[in-house]
């Protein structure tokens, strides 16, 4: 029985250590929650988020979250969503020399109506970039969250920066 509880008070105490605690942002009208392991940094307007870790494993930083809503434009008609969509998804931001998207309805998260997924090269580095920005309308507005990293980091981000995106509240 001593050996049972002196068990359970490792694990208990290995799984609470193991998992990063949670910081809440509030400002610029938003409020979201990150973990520790992420900073904020308010840049032109928006509001990113990137790993701590992230200029190591990418010496250009970019492997980071867009979470400041970005208003696409104003919607009064359901049906242009789409061309909205398109023409936003085809505009090169800066340093983007060439990209590829795919934009679709998104069925398994109910908070967001459309999902576009990136594929995207940039001019100072032979790397591959992946973003996935997800879509909301709020009062006839089109608002924009985004992730982005390199191809090859994308993954060991993407669930962590889902739990960022999804607890978003403007």
């Amino acid at each position: 029985m001593k050996y049972i509880l002196v068990l359970f008070l490792i694990i208990s105490f290995s799984l609470s250590h193991s998992q990063a605690k949670i910081k809440t942002f509030k400002g610029s009208g938003l409020q979201f929650s990150h973990p520790e392991t992420w900073k904020v940094i308010k840049f032109y307007g928006y509001i990113l988020i990137k790993p701590i870790d992230s200029k190591r494993l990418d010496s250009t930083g970019v492997n980071q979250i867009v979470v400041y809503p970005n208003r696409l434009s104003a919607v009064y008609k359901e049906k242009n969503i789409e061309k909205i969509l398109v023409s936003h998804a085809n505009i090169l931001r800066p340093h983007e020399v060439k990209k590829n998207y795919l934009i679709s309805k998104t069925i398994d998260n109910p908070r967001f109506i459309y999902k576009i997924e990136y594929e995207i090269f940039l001019n100072y580095n032979n790397n591959k970039y992946k973003k996935v920005e997800f879509i909301s309308k709020k009062n006839s507005v089109l608002r924009s969250y985004s992730f982005m990293a390199r191809a090859d980091l994308f993954e060991n981000y993407f669930g962590q920066a889902m739990g960022i995106i999804n607890s978003v509240r403007d």
